[in-house]
């Protein structure tokens, strides 16, 4: 499914996983005497509570009316867009490289595409992303681990995806910042604000975790970076109905959806008088 989006939502966890099962991080790069502190992503802070990044959105149906528009796009159109997030050389071959999930994010895969090839790795947790990292193998003779290296002092767009070839393969390394990542989901996403906050939107297909394949329903995946509180939050293309208004509560932001007949996903502000998510 929204293969890119997850990315956005695995790298604040993974950042997370390593300094708090580990007890602390080794710093990536110099101790960074004297840089301001960036507030959007500041330092780990040991003492902080974690907050996990995927959150289940509230939905109910919304009789009141619609508020304002804050935006809408055709379904169609953006099905799968994400799914080209990463084009990187691997091996001997260019490969689009991407993230997928079942429709309750329960389950994750790395996603490997080449033509008309389609692969599917399946995470055991987001643990992998960390430590040794995740061997993933593309044919007989193509092999690239990949690995998260956090940086303590920007964790979110500051640390490193690293993939290299195994030994005994060959092919490029690739050292992607996060931030970099992060931004190829932000342009492969329908962006919309609301009470103040900015969202991403994907669209895509789920994976059935009983055959470890892309399956026959769809969802959609709300992301809100903000550094290490970042979160998304998954609703299924089925829990809108058809011309009928669905309220989704994201934390304490309130928004309106109306998926069309016309196959046009409208995004709207809850109308005047509606209740709070507060």
């Amino acid at each position: 499914m929204r293969a890119a989006a997850l990315l956005a939502a695995l790298l604040p966890a993974a950042a997370w996983a390593s300094f708090s099962s580990q007890g602390g991080l080794i710093p990536v790069g110099d101790v960074r005497v004297g840089v301001p502190v960036d507030p959007l992503d500041p330092p780990l802070d040991p003492d902080a509570p974690v907050e996990p990044v995927l959150r289940r959105p509230g939905l109910e149906a919304f009789p009141q009316g619609l508020g304002p528009a804050l935006g809408s796009f055709s379904l169609a159109e953006r099905l799968d867009s994400h799914r080209g997030l990463l084009r990187l050389r691997l091996g001997a071959a260019d490969w689009d490289v991407s993230v997928a999930a079942d429709p309750r994010f329960d389950v994750q895969y790395l996603s490997f595409r080449n033509g008309e090839t389609l692969l599917l790795h399946r995470l055991k947790d987001l643990n992998e992303l960390r430590g040794a990292g995740v061997v993933v193998w593309l044919d007989e003779r193509t092999a690239y681990r990949f690995k998260v290296s956090v940086n303590i002092f920007s964790p979110v767009r500051g640390s490193t995806l690293r993939i290299e070839p195994e030994p005994g393969t060959s092919g490029p390394k690739h050292a992607l910042k996060t931030g970099a990542v992060l931004d190829a989901v932000k342009a492969a996403s329908f962006v919309f604000r609301a009470e103040g906050k900015e969202y991403w939107t994907l669209f895509g297909t789920d994976v059935d975790p009983a055959t470890d394949r892309f399956g026959s329903t769809r969802s959609l995946l709300f992301i809100n970076e903000a550094g290490m509180s970042s979160k998304a939050w998954p609703v299924a293309e089925a829990a809108l109905p058809e011309g009928a208004p669905t309220a989704v509560t994201l934390e304490k932001t309130r928004i309106v959806l109306l998926r069309g007949a016309d196959g046009v996903l409208r995004i709207h502000s809850p109308s005047k008088g509606a209740p709070s998510a507060r």
